[in-house]
């Protein structure tokens, strides 16, 4: 494992700066560095750039000479979806003349004309006081250059564009888009609960110590897990909240935790499921093959995808094309395994004698019943989830489709860590023990 997170870590070990364009230009063309940042009232877009000829700042004079026209734009989504959607084609994107003639004459909700090296910002004001997603654009609207002739200089542009909200507190600017701008706080509520868990778990071992299962070990191991996961992911967005980079080790890093926490809480669902440590002191050669087989090849295909941080690869597609349904066919296993344990609970219930393990199997299915019930609902809620988001949220709650899913995933970390928690033995028969019954003369109504 640590093998797999060095390679990792070499093979993208290098920070990255969003929102940030860099090319030598020829021909007509455009550039996107934000598309659709939420800002609110008081919002500001900041632009750096940089147009040189020859490596050195063009001048309006040569501007003039070689005909170059650019202009810097801000756009609402309105504006997006009637004018530009059809010609922005990632964030570089080339021109043609009806292009360019048509972008640069659309409307905008600001526009500024540029020459050689500077900087400047704008504030959003006056619309109406709502949050609106922004895009901000660098366009060539005319050039005198000929891209196919050596005679002409070499045109290098470089185009920055940093949004930012405003914020009460800290410095007063956060680098997250509305749509975002939750998640901080969610994050840091994730990180108090997974500890709270974690803290319980431990204080509740510690306090039937000798008692404890070997699958409750494991739950304290992925517990622990999910509270290295919580922070490192709170991290990078606590990153991104203050200074707008994109800092490729916490990204990289915050997807392998979050692919690891995935491939061992899944691990421990299917060992719960079944009934190792609970109903089997061990499981077979054919269950130990099986399950070890599965959970290593979907951890290797989770680090793969997780390592690919690429989304419009074709590579990163096809990973998580296989990730996605090794999940589902992992969340299947489990169902199947739980519903044979509960079905071997209850024939054991229905074909045996009484003897003094039966107190044991009537716990025993109840709390597999009530699991069964949880993680039921654990699979269908996220649908649930999305058609609600889709039906009734904006853009502006998108921050819910993260903090949603996770607060499924602790609702079940919660109803494991209930249902099976650590208990003396006795407990489970103390309906059925002597020592717990009171003596027919000593009740309050006398026998």
């Amino acid at each position: 494992m640590l093998l797999l997170l060095l390679i990792f870590a070499v093979a993208f070990s290098a920070d990255g700066k969003i929102r940030e364009i860099t090319c030598q230009v020829a021909g007509l063309v455009g550039m996107a560095p934000v598309v659709q940042f939420g800002l609110a009232q008081r919002g500001t877009v900041s632009f750096d750039y940089s147009i040189m000829l020859n490596n050195e700042d063009v001048t309006l004079e040569q501007m003039n000479n070689y005909n170059l026209y650019f202009v810097a734009a801000v756009i609402n989504e309105e504006m997006r979806s009637a004018y530009f959607d059809k010609l922005l084609e990632g964030q570089v994107f080339n021109l043609g003349d009806i292009e360019a003639e048509t972008m640069c004459n659309s409307p905008t909700v600001a526009r500024w004309q540029l020459h050689g090296t500077g900087n400047f910002t704008h504030t959003i004001v006056g619309r109406d006081a709502r949050a609106e997603r922004y895009t901000a654009l660098l366009l060539q609207c005319r050039t005198g250059l000929a891209a196919s002739s050596s005679d002409y200089p070499t045109l290098d542009v470089s185009f920055g564009v940093t949004m930012t909200n405003a914020r009460p507190g800290g410095n007063g600017v956060s680098h997250l888009g509305v749509e975002d701008a939750m998640m901080v706080r969610s994050l840091e509520g994730e990180c108090i609960v997974y500890m709270m868990m974690l803290g319980g778990l431990l204080c509740q071992m510690w306090y039937h110590k000798g008692h404890n299962l070997n699958l409750q070990y494991m739950f304290l191991g992925c517990c622990l897990i999910s509270v290295i996961t919580a922070f490192t992911r709170y991290g990078r967005w606590y990153e991104m909240n203050f200074t707008g980079g994109y800092n490729v080790h916490l990204v990289l890093a915050s997807r392998i935790f979050e692919s690891i926490q995935e491939v061992a809480f899944l691990t421990t669902i299917l060992m719960l499921a079944l009934g190792w440590s609970t109903i089997h002191f061990q499981l077979s050669d054919t269950q130990v093959k099986a399950t070890l087989s599965g959970m290593a090849f979907f951890l290797i295909m989770s680090l793969a995808w997780a390592s690919c941080l690429s989304e419009d690869s074709r590579v990163c597609q096809s990973l998580y094309l296989v990730y996605y349904i090794l999940h589902a066919l992992i969340m299947l296993g489990i169902i199947i395994c739980l519903n044979f344990t509960i079905t071997q609970l209850r024939a054991m219930l229905s074909h045996s004698a009484w003897d003094p393990s039966t107190p044991y199997c009537y716990a025993r299915t109840k709390q597999f019943q009530t699991f069964r019930i949880a993680f039921v609902l654990y699979l269908l809620l996220p649908t649930a989830i999305a058609l609600v988001q889709e039906i009734m949220y904006t853009w502006e709650q998108d921050w819910l489709g993260t903090v949603l899913p996770d607060l499924l995933q602790i609702c079940l970390f919660l109803n494991v860590g209930s249902t099976f928690a650590p208990l003396k033995d006795v407990f489970m028969n103390r309906a059925f023990s002597q020592q717990f019954v009171v003596p027919v003369d000593e009740t309050p109504w006398g026998g």
